[in-house]
C-alpha cells in the first residue's frame, strides 16, 4: 500500500526600502538621517538577528535584536550620515535574519560647512522724526549658506535708537529668515547717525548696518502705508513706490525689500499730493505688478 503525501513550502522574504540609500550633500557637522523599512514578505515568520553599519561615518538604530516579523510585518530602522570631513563616502547597511541576509547600499557627500547670514539691507533711513515720537523699520537676516548661522550677539549706537524683534543667541538653519526691528527715538533735534552691528559664525562678521535719522522740534508730516501680506509663494518683502500726483512718474522708496507689511514716509512736504503703489518682491528678486495706488494729500502749512 503506498500514501500520497503533498504538501506546500513556505517561503521567507525580507525586503527592505528604500535601496540604496543616497544622503546627497550634507554639511560636517549638520547629521542627515533618513528612515528605512524593513518587511517580511514571505509566508512564515522571521527573526532578524542581526543589525549593522559599515563606513566610517554612518550608522544604524532603531531596531533591538532579535526582532521577529510575521508575514507582511514591517519594522522600521533610521540610517544616519555624520560626515568628518568632506568627500564622497560609501557605506553598506547588513541585516542578518533567518534564511539570508539583506544589504543596503549607502552613500552620501560630505560637504564643508559654510554659514552665511545676509541682511536685506545694510542702510536704514529714518528721516525726519519729531523729539517724543518712535519709528520702526525692519530689516530682515537670512541664512543663506549650508549650515547653521549662530547669531550670538546684536547690539547698536547711535542715541535714540533701540532693537527689538530677535532673542539673542538664535540659530538660523539654511533658509530660515529673522526679523529685525529697529526703532529711532531721538532725544534732541539733529542729525543722528547710528550702527547695529551683529556677531555671528559667518565669515562676514561682524555685520554693521548703517543707521541715520534727524531729530525735528516742529511736527514733520509723514505718511504711513499698510497693505495685507501677498498669499504668493516665496516672498521675502515688498517695495515702496511713490510719485507726485501730477507726474505719476513712480521713485522707489527703499533700497531692499521690507519684510513688514508698513512703512512710514517721512520725506514728504507740506501742501504737497503724492501716490504711492506697493509691489512684492519673491526669492528670485521678481517683482509683482503694482497695487492699487493710493493718493495722499499733506495740508499745507
Amino acid at each position: 500500500m503506498m500514501a500520497t503525501l503533498t504538501g506546500k513550502g513556505a517561503i521567507s522574504l525580507l525586503s527592505a526600502t528604500p535601496s540604496p540609500v543616497n544622503f546627497g550633500n550634507v554639511s560636517e557637522g549638520s547629521p542627515s538621517t533618513q528612515t528605512l523599512k524593513l518587511t517580511d514578505e514571505g509566508d512564515e515568520s522571521l527573526v532578524i538577528t542581526s543589525i549593522s553599519a559599515s563606513g566610517k561615518d554612518f550608522s544604524v538604530s532603531g531596531v533591538t535584536t532579535p526582532q521577529t516579523l510575521t508575514p507582511k510585518q514591517s519594522v522600521t530602522l533610521t540610517a544616519k550620515f555624520d560626515p568628518s570631513s568632506a568627500g564622497a563616502e560609501t557605506g553598506n547597511i547588513s541585516v542578518v535574519a533567518s534564511g539570508g541576509a539583506v544589504g543596503i547600499t549607502l552613500s552620501g557627500i560630505g560637504i564643508a560647512p559654510n554659514a552665511q547670514l545676509v541682511p536685506s539691507t545694510t542702510a536704514v533711513t529714518f528721516g525726519n522724526v519729531t523729539v517724543g515720537k518712535t519709528v520702526t523699520q525692519q530689516v530682515t537676516l537670512k541664512s543663506t549658506g549650508n549650515s547653521d548661522a549662530d547669531i550670538s550677539n546684536i547690539t547698536v549706537s547711535g542715541s535714540g535708537y533701540s532693537l527689538s524683534g530677535i532673542s539673542q543667541p538664535m540659530k538660523l538653519d539654511p533658509s530660515q529668515s529673522a526679523i529685525l526691528t529697529v526703532s529711532f527715538d531721538p532725544k534732541a533735534a539733529g542729525s543722528v547717525p547710528g550702527t547695529v552691528t551683529i556677531y555671528s559664525n559667518a565669515p562676514n562678521s561682524p555685520l554693521k548696518i548703517g543707521l541715520s535719522g534727524d531729530g525735528t522740534t516742529t511736527d514733520q508730516p509723514a505718511v504711513e502705508l499698510k497693505w495685507e501680506q501677498s498669499t504668493s509663494p516665496n516672498i521675502v518683502g515688498y517695495y515702496v513706490y511713490r510719485s507726485l500726483k501730477a507726474g505719476r512718474s513712480f521713485s522707489r522708496l527703499n533700497s531692499q525689500p521690507d519684510a513688514g507689511t508698513s512703512y512710514t514716509d517721512n520725506t514728504v512736504a507740506s501742501g504737497q499730493a503724492y501716490v504711492y503703489v506697493v509691489t512684492s518682491v519673491n526669492s528670485k528678486s521678481v517683482q509683482s505688478p503694482n497695487s492699487n495706488a493710493i493718493t495722499v494729500s499733506i495740508p499745507a502749512n
